[in-house]
């Protein structure tokens, strides 16, 4: 068993890069496991600028950058365009209520 902060939703999807999120996350949690250490893996998304705050983000964001493309052609190219994106100050809780959790 991986424990309290045992794995949940450690990766998605079945492509290459899904699949070695899983296998590291695999890792982590067999070490931490064997070694009686309590383990989180966080996966932050694509970080875009803060819930609370208009106007704030990174002007140079490539994923910005391909949206704003992508609206002046009218058209997104064939495939899958989903993304996970989540803002700074969401990231920053998440990530530091993980770490408390480990603490307590």
């Amino acid at each position: 068993a991986a424990g309290a902060l045992g794995p949940t939703v450690v990766a998605s999807g079945t492509d290459e890069y899904g699949l070695s999120k899983l296998a590291s996350d695999a890792v982590c949690f067999r070490a931490a496991e064997e070694r009686h250490l309590p383990v989180c893996v966080v996966r932050i998304p694509h970080i875009l600028g803060h819930s609370r705050r208009a106007n704030v983000y990174n002007s140079k964001d490539r994923l910005l950058a391909s949206l704003r493309a992508f609206a002046a052609a009218s058209s997104l190219p064939a495939g899958d365009w989903t993304w996970q994106v989540a803002s700074v100050d969401e990231v920053a809780s998440a990530v530091s209520s993980s770490l408390l959790a480990l603490l307590d």
